[in-house]
């Protein structure tokens, strides 16, 4: 995430305009990514998590895209290469 923010602040610095729009559109493509993977992570991760783990393990309850989103969340910051 850190090198999106840095490929969008760069289109601010004074640059080449063609090199300029590069990285416009790169920082906007990657922004794009970054929300979809998002969208992906939340709502597919707990429709699998209700439809597989939920039903083998009886002690885990079932969860919604929210909190899908921040058990990933968890999980990249302990293990940031995963």
């Amino acid at each position: 995430m850190n090198h999106i923010v840095n490929g969008l602040m760069a289109v601010n610095s004074n640059q080449d305009p063609v090199k300029k729009d590069d990285s416009l559109r790169n920082g906007f493509a990657q922004l794009v990514s970054m929300v979809l993977q998002i969208l992906l992570v939340s709502v597919f991760g707990a429709w699998l998590w209700n439809n597989s783990v939920s039903k083998m393990f009886s002690g885990i309850s079932k969860v919604n895209a929210t909190q899908m989103y921040y058990l990933s969340l968890l999980i990249h910051i302990l293990v940031p290469h995963s």
